[in-house]
């Protein structure tokens, strides 16, 4: 992907263990109103599985043990994971919002380079407690 990319090493962790607590964290990516589609992936050091309550996972997005990727244009895609966010690359307007349990921490993509590359860059937020 040629979008930006953000790398989150020790952004978080999981608190918790059971059913969804077994997945206790969320990322959400939003298209919002535009019709410019954005596509994503990301990592995680645990799971990932589908969220099922509200936003969609379709055809086009795909999930493995550890990552999972997809575009979103118009809708938004959400997901829970345990561990923590490892890496995520977004190219296009889509926002993205990522919450440990009930805290969310904001990720916001780089500033594009005047050659119109955006920058990439390691992460420096970590979960405060």
């Amino acid at each position: 992907m040629s979008g930006g990319t953000l790398f989150a090493g020790a952004l978080g962790a999981s608190t918790a263990a059971a059913d969804s607590t077994e997945h206790p964290n969320r990322i959400t990516f939003d298209g919002g109103e535009d019709w410019v589609k954005s596509t994503y992936e990301f990592r995680v050091s645990g799971s990932v599985a589908e969220f099922d309550d509200g936003a969609t996972v379709e055809w086009n997005d795909s999930m493995s043990e550890d990552s999972a990727s997809g575009t979103v244009h118009r809708n938004a895609d959400t997901y829970r994971f345990s561990g923590s966010l490892m890496h995520i690359d977004i190219d296009g307007p889509a926002t993205v919002s990522v919450e440990y349990g009930d805290d969310p921490v904001p990720v916001t993509t780089p500033t594009p380079l005047p050659s119109g590359r955006p920058a990439s860059r390691p992460m420096d937020r970590t979960r405060r407690t």
